[in-house]
Formats: C-alpha cells, sequence, structure tokens
C-alpha cells in the first residue's frame, strides 16, 4: 500500500485498548491510524471475531490485521511491526489479614 491508498485491517474487540465504542476506536487504533497518515494512506478498520480477523487477514481480504502477540504460527504467514503498545503481563492476589495481624498470601 502506499501514499494515496486505503487499508483496511481487521481487529477485534479489546476494551479500552481497541472498540467500535471508542472515541477513535480506542488508543491502538488511533496510533495505527496516524502511523499510517503520516505515510499518506487511509485506514478503514473491519471490527470482526477475533478467529475471524485473523481468518481474513491469512486469506488476503484485508490488508493487515492488529493488535497480535507474537507467536511461531503467526510469523509463517505474517510480517510483524515493531510493537505499537509495550505490554507487561502481571499477576496479582488479594492480600487477607488473620484475626491476630499475620498476613495470609492466598
Amino acid at each position: 500500500v502506499k501514499a494515496g491508498e486505503t487499508i483496511t485491517i481487521s481487529t477485534g474487540e479489546w476494551t479500552p485498548y481497541i472498540s467500535q465504542k471508542l472515541k477513535h476506536d480506542g488508543v491502538v487504533t488511533h496510533i495505527v491510524s496516524d502511523a499510517f497518515a503520516s505515510q499518506g494512506i487511509e485506514v478503514k478498520y473491519r471490527f470482526l471475531p477475533w478467529i475471524r480477523a485473523m481468518r481474513e487477514a491469512k486469506t488476503g481480504n484485508v490488508g493487515a490485521s492488529i493488535i497480535w502477540s507474537k507467536s511461531e504460527e503467526r510469523q509463517k504467514n505474517f510480517y510483524y511491526s515493531e510493537p505499537v503498545m509495550p505490554k507487561k503481563v502481571v499477576y496479582f492476589h488479594l492480600r487477607v489479614m488473620t484475626s491476630i495481624g499475620k498476613l495470609l498470601l492466598t
């Protein structure tokens, strides 16, 4: 795709990052649209269930799909950009106090 053209990108709902209900369809789509706009390319988004969004990209019915984690399986079929948003996955759990004030981790 080049300046003056339009690219259609498939994606799914992932609030608060991507959603048809959000301004600019969410922060991720806003970043992606701005990046393409800097090159004179218009972006149209096709919101689909995630599995279909991937299938549409794999069959070439859309020009790209966002926002997927990198995997060996997907790398067989797709090129990846640099990360659009940094991602850090953490786990947390509830801290519970006993009656005598000792901290229990559950």
